[in-house]
């Protein structure tokens, strides 16, 4: 007859007994590294891509973007001002509206997310700056272009973005008054709760 006990402490599969501890799996060493060096190079390589799509944005969008509003302003001046207008006031309000509703309970990413997006719909602007303040040969050419073919264009920009920045500080202004209203409202509704919880029950009534 066998001696083994199949119910010996330290079986495992044993129902109620204690078997040996069991710990999740640990990749070794030589597959973490491989891994820190994978992400490594795409972070790398994304790098290289993004100062690649900016070089080549830098080298040849301002002289399209003053093509294209060459076009729309035809060389007169008040359309020059209105599109100015038009550009500069709205796509520097809608950017800056929208980073002052994030809120907080969003979480990073979608702050991150909320912000990027701004940061795209600014691009109209972002283009006419990379015009005015460029210095290469497409900044160059597409100034000339711009002082030629759409005269007051990049004024109005100019007076349209300060417009709209103004109209976004009055709103943050306003919303931040609002907010500490209302905090300050909920104060006072604890203030009151907590002296009501505090207050001695009212004694009993004698009637005759």
């Amino acid at each position: 007859m066998s001696t083994d006990d199949p119910t010996r402490p330290g079986d495992p599969g044993v129902p109620g007994v204690p078997g040996d501890e069991r710990t999740d799996p640990v990749p070794p060493a030589p597959v973490r590294e491989r891994r820190w060096v994978a992400r490594l190079l795409w972070s790398i390589v994304l790098a290289a891509l993004l100062v690649a799509l900016i070089v080549l944005a830098a080298a040849t969008l301002p002289q399209w973007w003053a093509e294209r509003i060459t076009d729309r302003v035809n060389g007169s001046t008040s359309s020059g001002i209105a599109w100015g207008l038009f550009y500069g006031f709205g796509f520097t309000l809608v950017p800056l509206l929208a980073m002052l509703l994030v809120n907080r309970r969003w979480g990073r990413r979608a702050g991150a997310a909320m912000v990027v997006l701004a940061l795209l719909v600014a691009t109209p602007n972002w283009l006419t700056l990379a015009v005015v303040l460029g210095t290469n040969d497409s900044a160059v050419d597409g100034r000339a272009l711009m002082e030629a073919d759409a005269p007051g264009f990049r004024g109005a920009t100019l007076a349209g973005a300060l417009v709209a920045v103004a109209l976004v500080l009055v709103a943050a202004a306003l919303l931040g008054s609002a907010r500490r209203r209302r905090r300050q409202v909920h104060e006072l509704r604890d203030q009151i709760a907590r002296r009501d919880a505090q207050a001695p029950p009212d004694g009993p009534r004698h009637t005759a």
